[in-house]
């Protein structure tokens, strides 16, 4: 079975000069959060159990998991979850549902992380400020991709947040506001469909480049394919009916290991490592 995530990329760059090089800023260590239903394990209620992970951008491998109640409860997980790791320096990346003060407050302020997080109408007023100081920036780096059928042009543009303006809005560790414009086309290049997200970073200019920033944001989404996906279509995750206890965590964190093992010894192919695995039963050693 092969994996979802096999864009080619054909072409990518395009910088402007009032950034960087690429040499004077660094690709500091990244790792996704984001969570998951289990949809096998329905508890009544229209409830199943919702795992909230964390996975290394660069290597692919789910380094912590917490089990929350419902999708909205992975606001109250965010801290716990990332409790654990050592964080000085490192970038975390999430969904916008945790564009929330007191999540960026700790991870800089408590931390020494760094933060890149999605912004949609849950902060309305930071959203609203990011497309207003990104209104007439120019494109500053673009990607164009192409695989499973179609091709992606990808466009950023970045703005500086003043100081001001990041404590009047609540967030005063932001830096930067990031927008992503997200062309799908088919292989003629026949216009699909286009959207444009948002993001905020407490990460400068000096501190990331925009190809680092589209770095960030590209790779948090690899917690989808490269765990979420396998998981489901490999494991057959989602049609397991286990859901007593901790039975279901216990299950999905071994199926996190085995990913986790095979990505680190380099296997890109899941599904090719476990047949890899199966053909000598020594290997599983």
């Amino acid at each position: 079975m092969v994996e979802a995530d096999k864009d080619e990329d054909i072409e990518t760059d395009q910088h402007d000069d009032e950034y960087p090089a690429s040499g004077e800023a660094v690709l500091l260590d990244a790792i996704a959060v984001d969570g998951k239903a289990l949809r096998g394990t329905l508890l009544g209620e229209n409830r199943r159990v919702h795992l909230l992970s964390a996975m290394t951008h660069s290597e692919g491998a789910t380094i912590a998991q917490r089990n929350v109640d419902t999708k909205t409860d992975e606001i109250t997980g965010f801290r716990p979850l990332l409790e654990p790791l050592e964080l000085t320096d490192v970038v975390a990346t999430a969904g916008a549902l945790h564009a929330q003060r007191e999540h960026v407050r700790w991870l800089s302020e408590e931390r020494g992380a760094h933060y890149v997080i999605g912004l949609k109408d849950n902060q309305p007023s930071l959203a609203a400020a990011a497309e207003k100081l990104l209104a007439n920036r120019p494109v500053v780096y673009e990607t164009h991709n192409r695989g499973h059928g179609r091709m992606e042009h990808r466009y950023f543009r970045v703005a500086d947040v003043p100081n001001e303006l990041a404590c009047k809005l609540g967030f005063p560790s932001a830096s930067q506001v990031i927008a992503v414009t997200r062309e799908r086309a088919k292989l003629d290049d026949t216009l699909k469909s286009i959207e444009t997200s948002y993001y905020v970073s407490d990460l400068s200019s000096k501190q990331a480049t925009p190809e680092h920033v589209a770095s960030y944001i590209r790779n948090h989404w690899g917690i989808e394919n490269r765990s979420h996906w396998v998981r489901d279509r490999v494991f057959d995750e989602d049609r397991s009916q286990v859901r007593v206890g901790g039975a279901p965590q216990v299950l999905a964190a071994l199926r996190n290991l085995a990913i986790s093992l095979l990505r680190v010894s380099g296997f890109k192919s899941i599904a090719s490592g476990l047949r890899w695995v199966a053909w000598d039963h020594t290997r599983k050693l």
